[in-house]
């Protein structure tokens, strides 16, 4: 059987799932096989990003107001189509999803890093040195 890496993103996001989840992996003799990687930024960067994010009507294409506008204002580069604020990227249901986090996941987050091989990048710096760093993790780990 030919086994090849994959990502699971946003799981496990309760003490519930994640006891789940280890069960299930241990059962398969996989826990060791597991590499959590947290992507890590401070609330007011995720509170900005969400609150400047325009998505596409026709092709759910995402821009950002900060740092990846499209060419034509309001305009899909890749399709044409018109830009929006999707209800969930205000700034009040963004405090709201912010809050859960810190409630429901952050607890899962510190429980992985006693029990799994942890991993966490800062995700505050322009996105092409998120990427530089997220990139040589991933050749770390294939190493």
């Amino acid at each position: 059987m030919n086994k090849k890496p994959f990502a699971i993103e946003g799981f496990p996001s309760t003490i519930n799932q994640y006891h789940l989840f280890v069960e299930f992996l241990k059962e398969g003799h996989l826990l060791q096989t597991i590499v959590l990687i947290y992507l890590d930024c401070f609330a007011e960067t995720a509170l900005k990003r969400i609150v400047d994010r325009l998505t596409c009507q026709e092709c759910s294409q995402i821009y950002n107001l900060s740092y990846n506008l499209p060419r034509q204002e309001n305009r899909c580069d890749r399709c044409g189509g018109i830009l929006f604020h999707r209800p969930e990227d205000s700034l009040a249901y963004a405090k709201k999803r912010l809050q859960t986090f810190k409630d429901k996941t952050y607890p899962v987050i510190q429980l992985a890093d006693e029990n799994l091989s942890f991993f966490k990048i800062r995700t505050d710096s322009p996105l092409k040195e998120c990427l530089t760093d997220f990139n040589r993790l991933l050749h770390i780990l294939d190493a």
